[in-house]
């Protein structure tokens, strides 16, 4: 069963004074966000609330990928004398086409559908997405796919790396822990935890010391650590390392590609390194 931890948000604060129907001062930060792309309309209330509720449905992510694409094209319709507002079929196989003949990235295309449909339901437009539509944007973006760079793999990390640092940084001192540095215990630990449960960098960086503990498996009573994600892959909340100071994913790297360059290892590895490894390890195994 998932827990989540109670969170003090001073929603009175945020909502007591929502906006009348002339204000534009529209907030883009708090509990319930308003993507920037709507602060150009000059929307009611109402319908400012009910487009906090639709885009508080999808993850800060998903968000933040919408407000670019449709601020791409809100820019490209206000050079053609439009808006989102009145978007229509037309319009927007014209852009689809604009796309095509600037040769636009993947990345430009591929959100195009999603963020129409996220569109329409915020504004509560009629569906625009036709089948002349689909059609169009799936030629357009089967075309930016075949264009698309490939995608450069993250370097295997080997086993024997983590069993070399461990074996130079960790063993020697296990008469005194105190002598450990704590940036190096850190850095280890994360990279095993990551192995271990093929689990993501960036998840693991929102761990705290109460989130582990030690447990007893099986009839022998094998000692094991147990880990509790109280957050998901997309969830908001910041938690920090170590308990005392929020660590970032990059720092975690920088600290840990130099301890394995101490000990002879010079390939650079990304939040992925570990994980590809474990991965593989455990189809190896056959879990």
């Amino acid at each position: 069963m998932r827990m989540f931890r109670e969170q003090k948000i001073d929603y009175l604060r945020f909502n007591k004074k929502l906006l009348s129907d002339k204000d534009s001062n529209i907030p883009s930060r708090g509990p319930l966000r308003l993507l920037h792309v709507f602060n150009d309309f000059s929307l009611s209330s109402k319908q400012i609330k009910h487009v906090k509720l639709v885009t508080a449905g999808r993850s800060r992510g998903t968000q933040d990928s919408y407000n670019r694409t449709l601020t791409r094209l809100n820019k490209y319709l206000k050079k053609n004398n439009s808006s989102l507002m009145h978007l229509n079929e037309d319009a927007l196989i014209e852009y689809i086409m604009f796309l095509e003949d600037s040769k636009s990235p993947f990345c430009h295309v591929s959100g195009l559908a999603g963020s129409i449909e996220f569109l329409c339901s915020a504004l509560r437009l009629n569906n625009v997405w036709t089948a002349v539509v689909e059609r169009t944007y799936v030629a357009v973006i089967r075309r930016a796919a075949s264009e698309k760079k490939p995608k450069k793999k993250a370097a295997l990390l080997p086993l024997s790396v983590l069993r070399s640092a461990v074996s130079h940084f960790i063993t020697p001192f296990l008469s005194n822990p105190d002598k450990i540095s704590i940036i190096t215990w850190r850095a280890l630990f994360v990279q095993l935890l990551q192995y271990s449960l093929c689990a993501r960098l960036e998840d693991l960086r929102k761990l705290k010391g109460k989130d582990i503990s030690l447990v007893k498996l099986g009839h022998l009573q094998t000692p094991a650590l147990a880990v509790f994600f109280a957050t998901a892959k997309n969830d908001q909340r910041v938690l920090v390392a170590d308990g005392r100071a929020s660590v970032s994913v990059q720092t975690l790297l920088r600290q840990t590609n130099a301890l394995y360059k101490q000990i002879g290892f010079e390939t650079p590895i990304t939040s992925k390194s570990a994980k590809v490894l474990g991965v593989s390890t455990a189809f190896f195994l056959g879990y």
